[in-house]
């Protein structure tokens, strides 16, 4: 999946550094379990926790191509997203981090890489409760406004 998510964004001029990164540990990561014939259940556990909020990311990204950015849908799906990233990669996989990293079987690149991805995820959760405090603001003003907001039909119609 790293593999071929790596060329697409590449192929689509979408990689940025933090991308870059994240799919090169990735790879990294999942590939020495293979090599060494161990540690693949401590993998499999911080997939789960790091990757448990992309139904709702790809949600998003749907509902905006079929330019519903601007609907309840939209705003639902996108705190949602949010509160799982941020439940799913600070508490689930901050514990998949530790129990990796005390495991004394696993190698050190494995050990190395959790960790690293739980640096990564703390930048991006830093990002995301920004974008959390400009969301509940705008929903403030709407409600203040009185403007009101409709499941499927957007705002900019």
């Amino acid at each position: 999946y790293f593999f071929y998510d790596f060329i697409a964004v590449c192929y689509y001029g979408l990689m940025e550094p933090a991308t870059f990164f994240h799919h090169l540990i990735c790879i990294i990561g999942m590939t020495l379990p293979l090599t060494y014939g161990m540690s693949a259940n401590f993998v499999v556990r911080g997939m789960h926790a790091a990757e448990c909020a992309d139904p709702l990311i790809h949600s998003r990204v749907i509902l905006r191509h079929y330019g519903l950015k601007y609907t309840q849908t939209y705003e639902v799906v996108e705190i949602l997203f949010m509160f799982v990233y941020v439940i799913g990669r600070v508490g689930l996989y901050s514990y998949a981090t530790w129990s990796t990293c005390v495991c004394d079987q696993n190698h050190w690149m494995v050990k190395f890489v959790a960790v690293a991805l739980v640096v990564h995820t703390m930048y991006f959760v830093s990002i995301i409760v920004g974008i959390y405090g400009k969301r509940f603001k705008e929903i403030s003003d709407r409600s203040r406004l009185k403007v009101k907001t409709r499941w499927f039909e957007p705002l900019n119609k």
